[in-house]
């Protein structure tokens, strides 16, 4: 784990202004109690949880939470068929829990089945393909904090060209720390990686992908490229652009500032981009926006990014976890 990552209920605090995704992630984490549909919920847990014993109650409150947060008890509420985007925040929300409370990956799976199983019975494509984190990349946690950086690029662009300079400071810190995160993880696992070892190589990868994201929505920009440090920068760049390395970075936060404030961001959630979804399936998305595979990039919806890099992207990430 790279040093000082923290976990998601951290980064709430320290990134609060990214509320779109945690309006989101705290619906997926709200208690079922008092919920009208709760007793749905409990029919299909007894069955996933009834072989756990003793830990059975902390175990079932976690899988009432995720059938609810899957939607399909009754087929007909808020929850149903999340789309790409709120499937990935839903994977942050699972991760988390899991790391909190030690819940078994069998529940997990089993809840997916039940969710998969449900949607071909009422012939509705399922969005949510879930594979840990854990069994896809190196350090789960960083590579979480990347793709929250990853689908908050365009709304972290319009505020570092067009926002006042103490609300431009905090997201140039934001953009410091999810840097230090990268340069973190690729000096550990990508100069010397090994292409057999599929966990490096899909977290090298996608730091590949996170790189041309980056580069194309901020660092190649005019306008920025002295404010912010590139992927590839030197520790004195690094410093020069963010603080020194021995200073830790400020928390960074804005407090009383909503989406309105930044519609991008907003938007960006509304849509189906193509995040890094857990998953071993090609996800197609809702509005013809992101489509998912192993390992993320948002290549496919970036002006003038290259379509086949994007279609080879996914060939190679699919060539590579079928082996």
């Amino acid at each position: 784990m790279s040093e000082n990552i923290g976990d998601i209920e951290e980064w709430k605090n320290k990134y609060s202004f990214l509320n779109e995704i945690w309006d989101v992630y705290d619906k997926f984490d709200k208690n079922t109690e008092g919920d009208d549909h709760v007793n749905l919920y409990t029919g299909v847990c007894q069955t996933i949880i009834s072989k756990y014993g003793k830990d059975k109650e902390k175990y079932e409150n976690f899988c009432k939470q995720l059938v609810r947060n899957l939607g399909c008890y009754p087929g007909n509420n808020n929850f149903f068929n999340p789309n790409s985007s709120k499937c990935q925040i839903l994977y942050y929300w699972i991760y988390n829990s899991v790391k909190k409370y030690n819940i078994p990956g069998d529940v997990i799976k089993e809840c997916f089945n039940d969710y998969i199983s449900f949607m071909g019975s009422v012939k509705v494509k399922a969005n949510c393909n879930y594979n840990s984190y854990d069994e896809l990349y190196k350090e789960p946690m960083s590579l979480i904090l990347l793709d929250i950086f990853d689908s908050s690029m365009e709304s972290i662009r319009n505020v570092l060209l067009n926002s006042n300079e103490p609300t431009k400071k905090l997201y140039q810190n934001y953009v410091c720390e999810c840097v230090k995160t990268y340069k973190d993880v690729y000096r550990k696992y990508c100069p010397n990686s090994d292409s057999t070892d599929i966990k490096g190589y899909n977290t090298c990868f996608r730091l590949s992908t996170l790189k041309q994201i980056y580069e194309h929505y901020l660092f190649n920009l005019e306008s920025l490229k002295n404010k912010i440090p590139s992927l590839d920068a030197d520790e004195n760049d690094y410093s020069n652009k963010c603080i020194l390395p021995a200073k830790k970075l400020e928390p960074v936060t804005l407090s009383g500032v909503r989406e309105e404030n930044f519609p991008h961001l907003t938007e960006a959630l509304g849509r189906n981009t193509d995040r890094s979804l857990p998953s071993r399936e090609v996800v197609d998305g809702n509005k013809g926006s992101h489509v998912s595979s192993t390992v993320s990039t948002t290549l496919g919806t970036v002006a003038g990014a290259s379509s086949i890099l994007a279609l080879l992207y996914k060939v190679n990430t699919k060539l590579h976890l079928n082996v």
